[in-house]
């Protein structure tokens, strides 16, 4: 799916599962707790394609056993994701504040 679907008309987006493609920027990692006290680990960038940018947040629980796929600048990924609309200072058309996030449960390594 292409960014700038998403990111035209977010209201109609919310909660949407997705399956984007594009290059990472300005990649940041992330660790910090869940509300049980369960360390999560993960990263937070921005993803690119020709047709706009979105921010994604991958966090999960950190285990041992299982290791995030990290992913690095200006790398190309596939993602799987919801799409989370949370208020904020953007106003859309109805006047109504948004912020746009990929929340996603799975990265790949696109070949």
């Amino acid at each position: 799916m292409a960014i700038g679907s998403i990111t035209v008309n977010v209201s109609a987006n919310n909660r949407r599962a997705v399956v984007l493609q594009g290059r990472t920027k300005r990649v940041i990692g992330y660790e910090g707790q869940d509300n049980f006290g369960h360390t999560l680990c993960g990263q937070g960038f921005i993803l690119e394609d020709d047709t706009g940018s979105i921010e994604v947040l991958y966090v999960v629980r950190c285990l041992t056993t299982e290791v995030p796929v990290l992913v690095s600048e200006g790398e190309q990924v596939i993602v799987y994701a919801t799409i989370d609309v949370m208020p904020t200072n953007i106003k859309n058309a109805e006047g109504k504040e948004l912020v746009v996030k990929a929340m996603a449960t799975k990265l790949v390594r696109a070949k």
